[in-house]
């Protein structure tokens, strides 16, 4: 991409994700054509905090722009680039910002002689007003036609961002490593919090006794790696306190709460190579 010619970037969809991606993309000194939604308002609206143009028909965005970034639900790409491939998008890049779903939702990319990409912010957007404090410092991954797979890097070099490049085929287990790490550790956290309503504590004040918990694990894990920030009964290798909390546990959370110690286990291995498990994964086996 040469810094001497002028790069525009639009968005068709004005959610979460193209309006702070288009503000931050701004702040960081890149072109904003505009946006087109099926919202009139929130074309509009991403408009005037991007400075750009709210846009109602693809043609005109199309012609006005040199990288269009589908920012719609997962489910909505198939059918914008079904309209969108119906204009005159010759040598446009063309994204989407899912993370399950691969480049190859672009079908027939190639015959418009145009060149295809995911690009999957791994961050979570939390409003549609412009705000993108910490974008800053996420990663984004990157797959597609390799003809301009080097322009749409430069983007990310132009923010400061760090890219991943990663195979198409690899990105269902890719997006599932980000659930893991992320929706599904709130699913983890919020049956941890009714655990700890039920021993007579409200909601709001179980939530904030066991943020500092929380947080300290992580810092812990983004200090000293994962074997070395174990603590705990697994860590401790304490079956007796393992298995009281297996008791007073629920089916289906005996069953989560095996299996994650059992990763656990192989975890602390690594930290005590010598140490004899074998009592502790007998207890996990008869509760999977």
């Amino acid at each position: 991409m040469d810094d001497k010619k002028r790069v525009c970037i639009s968005f068709i969809g004005a959610g979460k994700a193209g309006v702070s991606l288009g503000a931050y993309f701004r702040s960081k000194g890149l072109e904003i054509s505009g946006y087109l939604s099926r919202s009139r308002k929130s074309a509009i609206s991403a408009a005037e905090l991007t400075s750009s143009k709210a846009f109602t028909a693809l043609s005109d965005l199309a012609a006005a722009s040199d990288i269009i970034i589908v920012s719609t639900p997962d489910g909505a790409i198939a059918e914008v680039w079904e309209e969108l491939r119906k204009c005159d998008i010759r040598d446009r890049i063309v994204c989407h910002l899912s993370g399950s779903l691969s480049s190859d939702i672009f079908d027939g990319i190639a015959a418009k002689s145009s060149f295809g990409y995911s690009v999957h912010p791994m961050f979570a957007f939390s409003g549609k007003d412009g705000y993108f404090e910490g974008v800053e410092k996420a990663c984004f991954t990157l797959e597609g036609a390799k003809e301009k797979l080097g322009e749409v890097r430069e983007i990310f070099m132009r923010t400061g961002n760090r890219i991943f490049v990663i195979d198409k085929s690899k990105k269902a287990l890719y997006h599932a490593s980000n659930v893991m790490v992320s929706n599904l550790v709130t699913a983890l956290l919020s049956i941890g919090t009714e655990s700890f309503e039920k021993c007579g504590v409200k909601k709001e004040e179980a939530i904030e006794a066991l943020l500092p918990l929380i947080r300290g694990n992580i810092e812990n894990i983004a200090k000293k790696g994962f074997p070395g920030s174990l603590t705990g009964p697994v860590e401790r290798n304490d079956t007796d306190t393992i298995m009281k909390h297996l008791d007073v546990m629920e089916e289906d959370e005996r069953l989560i709460y095996s299996l994650l110690t059992k990763k656990l286990a192989k975890l602390s291995k690594v930290k005590h190579p010598g140490r004899d498990q074998s009592k502790l994964l007998e207890l996990l086996e008869k509760n999977l």
